[in-house]
């Protein structure tokens, strides 16, 4: 296990911080979250969990919590924009396959159920991070309320704008050490989403009454280059997202930009652009508009970073490698960069700067390859779905209506993979299909 008197700071109380602050929690070892806002921020948005980390999430005995805000995704319904449909992908076998249907939550409630496993006094609300400083004894965090927080690692999981990532730059070109061009360039924005999820709808839509849930999907066109996605959830309410290309794209400094607004195309702008467009439940956007209370507007891009850590301070999540929304994949390769984490740590033997480097270029190895395919296969996966003109029309059609075969050895490919905590009692492996997951251990 670490050693004692170990200490973790932990930028970010998102899903990635939460599952490995949780994880920590089980191993005793001594943490403390800084959050930048003063709660959880209500973004609209919708995500989807998959077999791949649910398994250790029934392992930490989170499981029927997270059944109880969340329907089981069975399938994800392709149409034009005639709203005809023009494929299906068939997920109702995850259980028997993988051990668990993917499970589909309102984001703020999946936050809600990992806090109530972290003790409320070790998440610190309203800690922006200005700086962090590290040498061979220990590292510090300095937040813009004057307080600073001392520690043996930090660990940024602040997300794509991470303050701790932009801190590791300037501590890295300060020592003299090249910071690679591709991570330290500014961010270049293709697409937007906007994204959103109603109130109870009661009634309205005989959909929202079915004990599992199918996403719709409704494909760019020669017309229109958005896609709109919607899918049922607990509680008679709808997630929904609209994404697509920019008119030009937005290049932004990452440090400066967590602070801007969009630029060339306005937020107003695009909302009118959507409102008439129509979706497979019955409507338009423009009424789900209307019925949410939440609407988050944002700027998306895939990108892996790829220099994650440096002496006592380490990325996960987004501030390592970023997924857009739609891909359904950010989530869960967050929460497996805190699986592989924690674990490596419990094999720690010791606080020294050796071996702490040694768990991170361990960490590292095993992480960035999964990351790298998961970001190349969202950025694949995004041009499939917005492109426009015949060509993308036709390889569309022939993407979404894949033998069974060929759609279960892809699945395969992503959700074989997994593993488990080495430190709690192992669970069995649920579903036929063999766990592909690579060991996390320091040998």
């Amino acid at each position: 296990m670490a050693p004692p008197g170990f200490k973790v700071i932990i930028a970010g109380a998102g899903i990635s911080g939460l599952s490995l602050a949780i994880m920590l929690e089980r191993q005793n070892v001594e943490y403390v979250i800084l959050e930048r806002y003063s709660s959880f921020t209500a973004l609209g948005s919708g995500i989807s969990l998959s077999p791949q980390v649910l398994r250790v999430y029934e392992q930490l005995g989170l499981l029927d919590d997270l059944r109880a805000v969340s329907k089981p995704l069975v399938a994800i319904d392709y149409f034009d924009q005639q709203l005809k449909k023009v494929g299906c992908l068939d997920l109702s076998g995850f259980d028997k396959r993988y051990g668990y249907h993917s499970l589909f939550f309102a984001r703020p409630e999946l936050l809600e159920v990992l806090a109530r496993h972290v003790p409320s006094e070790k998440i610190h609300w309203n800690k922006r991070i200005l700086s962090t400083m590290q040498n061979n004894n220990g590292a510090m965090v300095r937040v813009a309320d004057g307080t600073t927080y001392d520690g043996d690692i930090i660990i940024g999981a602040d997300g794509a704008y991470s303050a701790v990532r932009q801190s590791l730059y300037k501590n890295m070109a300060a020592k003299g050490l090249k910071v690679d061009k591709n991570d330290a360039g500014p961010l270049r924005f293709d697409l937007f989403c906007v994204l959103g999820v109603t109130k109870p709808l009661g009634d309205k839509y005989p959909v929202l009454n079915e004990p599992t849930a199918r996403m719709d999907v409704i494909l760019a066109s020669k017309e229109i280059s958005y896609n709109v996605y919607t899918i049922p959830l607990p509680d008679s309410r709808i997630s929904w997202a609209v994404g697509g290309h920019f008119l030009a794209p937005q290049v932004h400094d990452q440090e400066s930009f967590r602070f801007s607004e969009w630029g060339s195309e306005s937020i107003e702008t695009i909302h009118t652009q959507l409102k008439r467009i129509p979706v497979s439940i019955g409507g338009t956007i423009g009424e789900l508009i209307g019925a949410s209370d939440n609407i988050s507007n944002i700027m998306i891009e895939d990108k892996l970073f790829n220099v994650w850590h440096e002496g006592r301070t380490v990325l996960m999540g987004d501030a390592a490698h970023k997924l857009i929304p739609a891909g359904g994949q950010g989530a869960n390769q967050a929460i497996l960069d805190a699986v592989c984490l924690a674990n490596l740590l419990h094999e720690m033997p010791s606080s020294s700067l050796e071996d702490i480097k040694r768990v991170f270029t361990k960490y590292s190895e095993i992480r960035s390859p999964p990351a790298k395919k998961a970001v190349e296969g969202s950025a694949q996966l995004s041009k499939l779905m917005i492109n426009q003109g015949w060509f993308a029309d036709i390889l569309r059609s022939l993407v979404l209506n894949l033998p069974p075969s060929l759609a279960c050895f892809a699945q395969d490919a992503m959700f074989s993979g997994r593993p488990i905590l080495n430190f709690i009692d192992p669970i069995p492996l649920k579903g036929y299909r063999k766990d592909s997951s690579v060991p996390h251990t320091l040998d």
